[in-house]
């Protein structure tokens, strides 16, 4: 029973954060500088209640152009913030000895331990594909078992 109780070594990785910032874009060269360009902010964008099909309000980003026709757009980087993020991994290890030279090392780890849905960034392209909803998330609850045995 001592064997099965005893020692047992705990890890722990926590990882917690209140959204990535993205930046909104505008696809084509409006700036005729060789890139892509950001739209023009006319208001906030930022929802009080974002959903997953609705993160920001798209209509605050229009055609870049009030600076001329070279415009590259008056939105600045990293204007808004992505869903929030909350990861905990844990693992715990044990070495059975079983003579001088004969252990056996057991390894259970945990990855997103309590299955929180982490979602990606929204799509940020103001004129192309569907602004402002959410296509993706981190990898679900992972659970990995290890045993290797030394002689």
């Amino acid at each position: 029973m001592r064997t099965l109780i005893g020692v047992w070594t705990a890890t722990t990785i926590l990882t917690a954060s209140n959204g990535y910032p993205f930046t909104p874009t505008w696809a084509g060269d409006t700036g005729n500088r060789g890139s892509g360009s950001r739209p023009d902010r006319i208001c906030s964008g930022a929802l009080s209640n974002p959903i997953r099909e609705h993160w920001f309000d798209t209509s605050c980003f229009v055609a870049p152009s009030s600076q001329g026709s070279f415009s590259i757009g008056n939105s600045g980087r990293n204007i808004l913030r992505g869903p929030r993020l909350f990861n905990w991994d844990l693992g715990f290890f044990k070495d059975f000895q079983f003579a001088e030279q004969k252990r056996l090392p057991f390894r259970s780890e945990f990855f997103n331990f309590t299955n929180t849905t982490n979602f990606g960034l929204p799509a940020a392209t103001i004129n192309a594909g569907t602004p402002g909803v959410i296509t993706s998330a981190g990898p679900p609850r992972i659970i990995q078992l290890g045993l290797k045995l030394y002689y």
